[in-house]
């Protein structure tokens, strides 16, 4: 198992930036008719939070090696400034806690959205539980 000590160095850090990102009328448009909803010219908060997953998709903790993930959900979820489709969007991450649960270890990350002119559009945290 890892040492939650090595976890919790980074409480308080940012892990993770993740590279801009187009959100073009394409992606708007799957999303749109995946959720049934009417076309609009920004991007639906709900497709900012999916995109989640893609933007970390480097983001590495030192976790070793678990049995299991489980994406236990959202802590929080705020809502900021609206993202027109065609903008471009990146994600920045911070390790906001971990605690140590039987034999595993939950992680809690803020993950905040934001837009080319530094506003944010998106502010959730994140709960995460590593089985061992």
């Amino acid at each position: 198992m890892i040492s939650l000590t090595s976890l919790e160095a980074l409480v308080g850090q940012q892990i993770g930036l993740s590279d801009w990102f187009e959100i073009g009328p394409a992606r708007v448009a799957l999303f749109e008719h995946a959720v049934e909803s009417q076309p609009v010219d920004r991007v639906p908060p709900f497709l900012l939070l999916s995109l989640l997953p893609y933007l970390f998709s480097g983001v590495m903790l030192p976790t070793g090696n678990p049995r299991a993930t489980i994406n236990y959900g959202l802590e929080r979820l705020e809502s900021g400034s609206v993202v027109v489709v065609g903008e471009r969007v990146r994600a920045r991450a911070l390790l906001e806690g971990v605690e140590r649960i039987g034999d595993s270890i939950q992680i809690r990350r803020r993950v905040i959205v934001e837009t080319e002119d530094s506003q944010m559009a998106l502010d959730a945290v994140t709960i995460t539980r590593l089985v061992y």
